[in-house]
């Protein structure tokens, strides 16, 4: 009869900047992502391992909700909130979809405390219609300052597009002009 003799590879023995390779690949590699290869598990191995892991599942990219902005994360799917307040401050990275044509459920201060100082921001706009409402939503985003790598996408125009992220992506503190370019008149351009 012949015993099995269990060895366990040794991780921990591994150089850092190995093993943080290694984290980077299991948790914020886009290819793994994209195919939905996402193993968080490794945080829970021990106390280790989930301190050195945690701020590189962290450094993706999640999801702002639409009402209650940063305070409700996810990433990539709502079954996957983030829930601990001392996570939600890790995330550096995110992206918030704004419709257009509804009501939003928080003020400009609202939106500045949340996003500004963020590594990288990403708002994609979109209505039910195209130039169904007005562009005046977009300007509860424009008190946010000190974003490293602002892009605001989708059915906006292109103008105050660019205006909206160099404001966004201007330092702390710095006033800019509000938009001054042409609002949708939503009876004349719009389908209604």
């Amino acid at each position: 009869m012949t015993t099995l003799v269990s060895q366990h590879f040794p991780f921990l023995r591994l150089p850092a900047e190995l093993r943080n390779k290694i984290y980077a690949l299991l948790l914020a590699d886009p290819y793994h992502r994209i195919r939905g290869i996402f193993t968080p598990q490794i945080t829970r191995v021990c106390r280790q391992l989930h301190d050195e892991a945690i701020p590189f599942l962290y450094s993706m990219e999640f999801r702002a909700h639409p009402s209650l902005l940063t305070s409700f994360p996810h990433y990539a799917s709502e079954a996957w909130p983030v829930l601990s307040s001392s996570y939600i401050s890790l995330i550096k990275n995110w992206r918030m979809w704004v419709r257009l044509d509804c009501d939003a459920r928080y003020t400009k201060e609202d939106v500045t405390r949340a996003f500004s100082g963020m590594d990288s921001l990403i708002i994609d706009v979109y209505e039910a219609s195209y130039k169904a409402s007005g562009l005046h939503l977009l300007e509860k985003f424009s008190g946010i300052r000190g974003v490293k790598c602002a892009v605001v996408q989708g059915t906006v125009p292109d103008e105050m597009a660019v205006w909206l992220m160099k404001a966004m992506e201007s330092e702390i503190g710095k006033e800019i002009p509000m938009w001054e370019g042409p609002e949708w008149d939503v009876w004349e351009d719009g389908n209604r």
